[in-house]
């Protein structure tokens, strides 16, 4: 879950290039891990989800064989 944080901790967040950062929507949290050539999706309780296929093919296009990325699945937004 998300923790708060205080103000000036925030502006050191935001500047760093480690730590991305996104607007929330409505959406479904999501975690999406990879592990080699593994994708897997992670809902907020922790268990393992099914991902639409264009959220894995997008994810394979990112570097790095293992990360943990952790967002909001609010569907198609063409």
């Amino acid at each position: 879950m998300l923790n708060p944080i205080e103000e000036p901790d925030l502006s050191l967040l935001i500047g760093d290039p480690l730590w991305w950062a996104q607007e929330k929507f409505d959406g479904q949290r999501v975690l999406i891990h990879k592990s080699g050539e593994t994708i897997t999706g992670i809902n907020r309780k922790g268990l393992v989800m099914a991902l639409p296929e264009p959220m894995i093919e997008q994810a394979r296009k990112f570097g790095g064989s293992q990360w943990i990325l952790d967002g909001e699945a609010i569907g198609d937004t063409k």
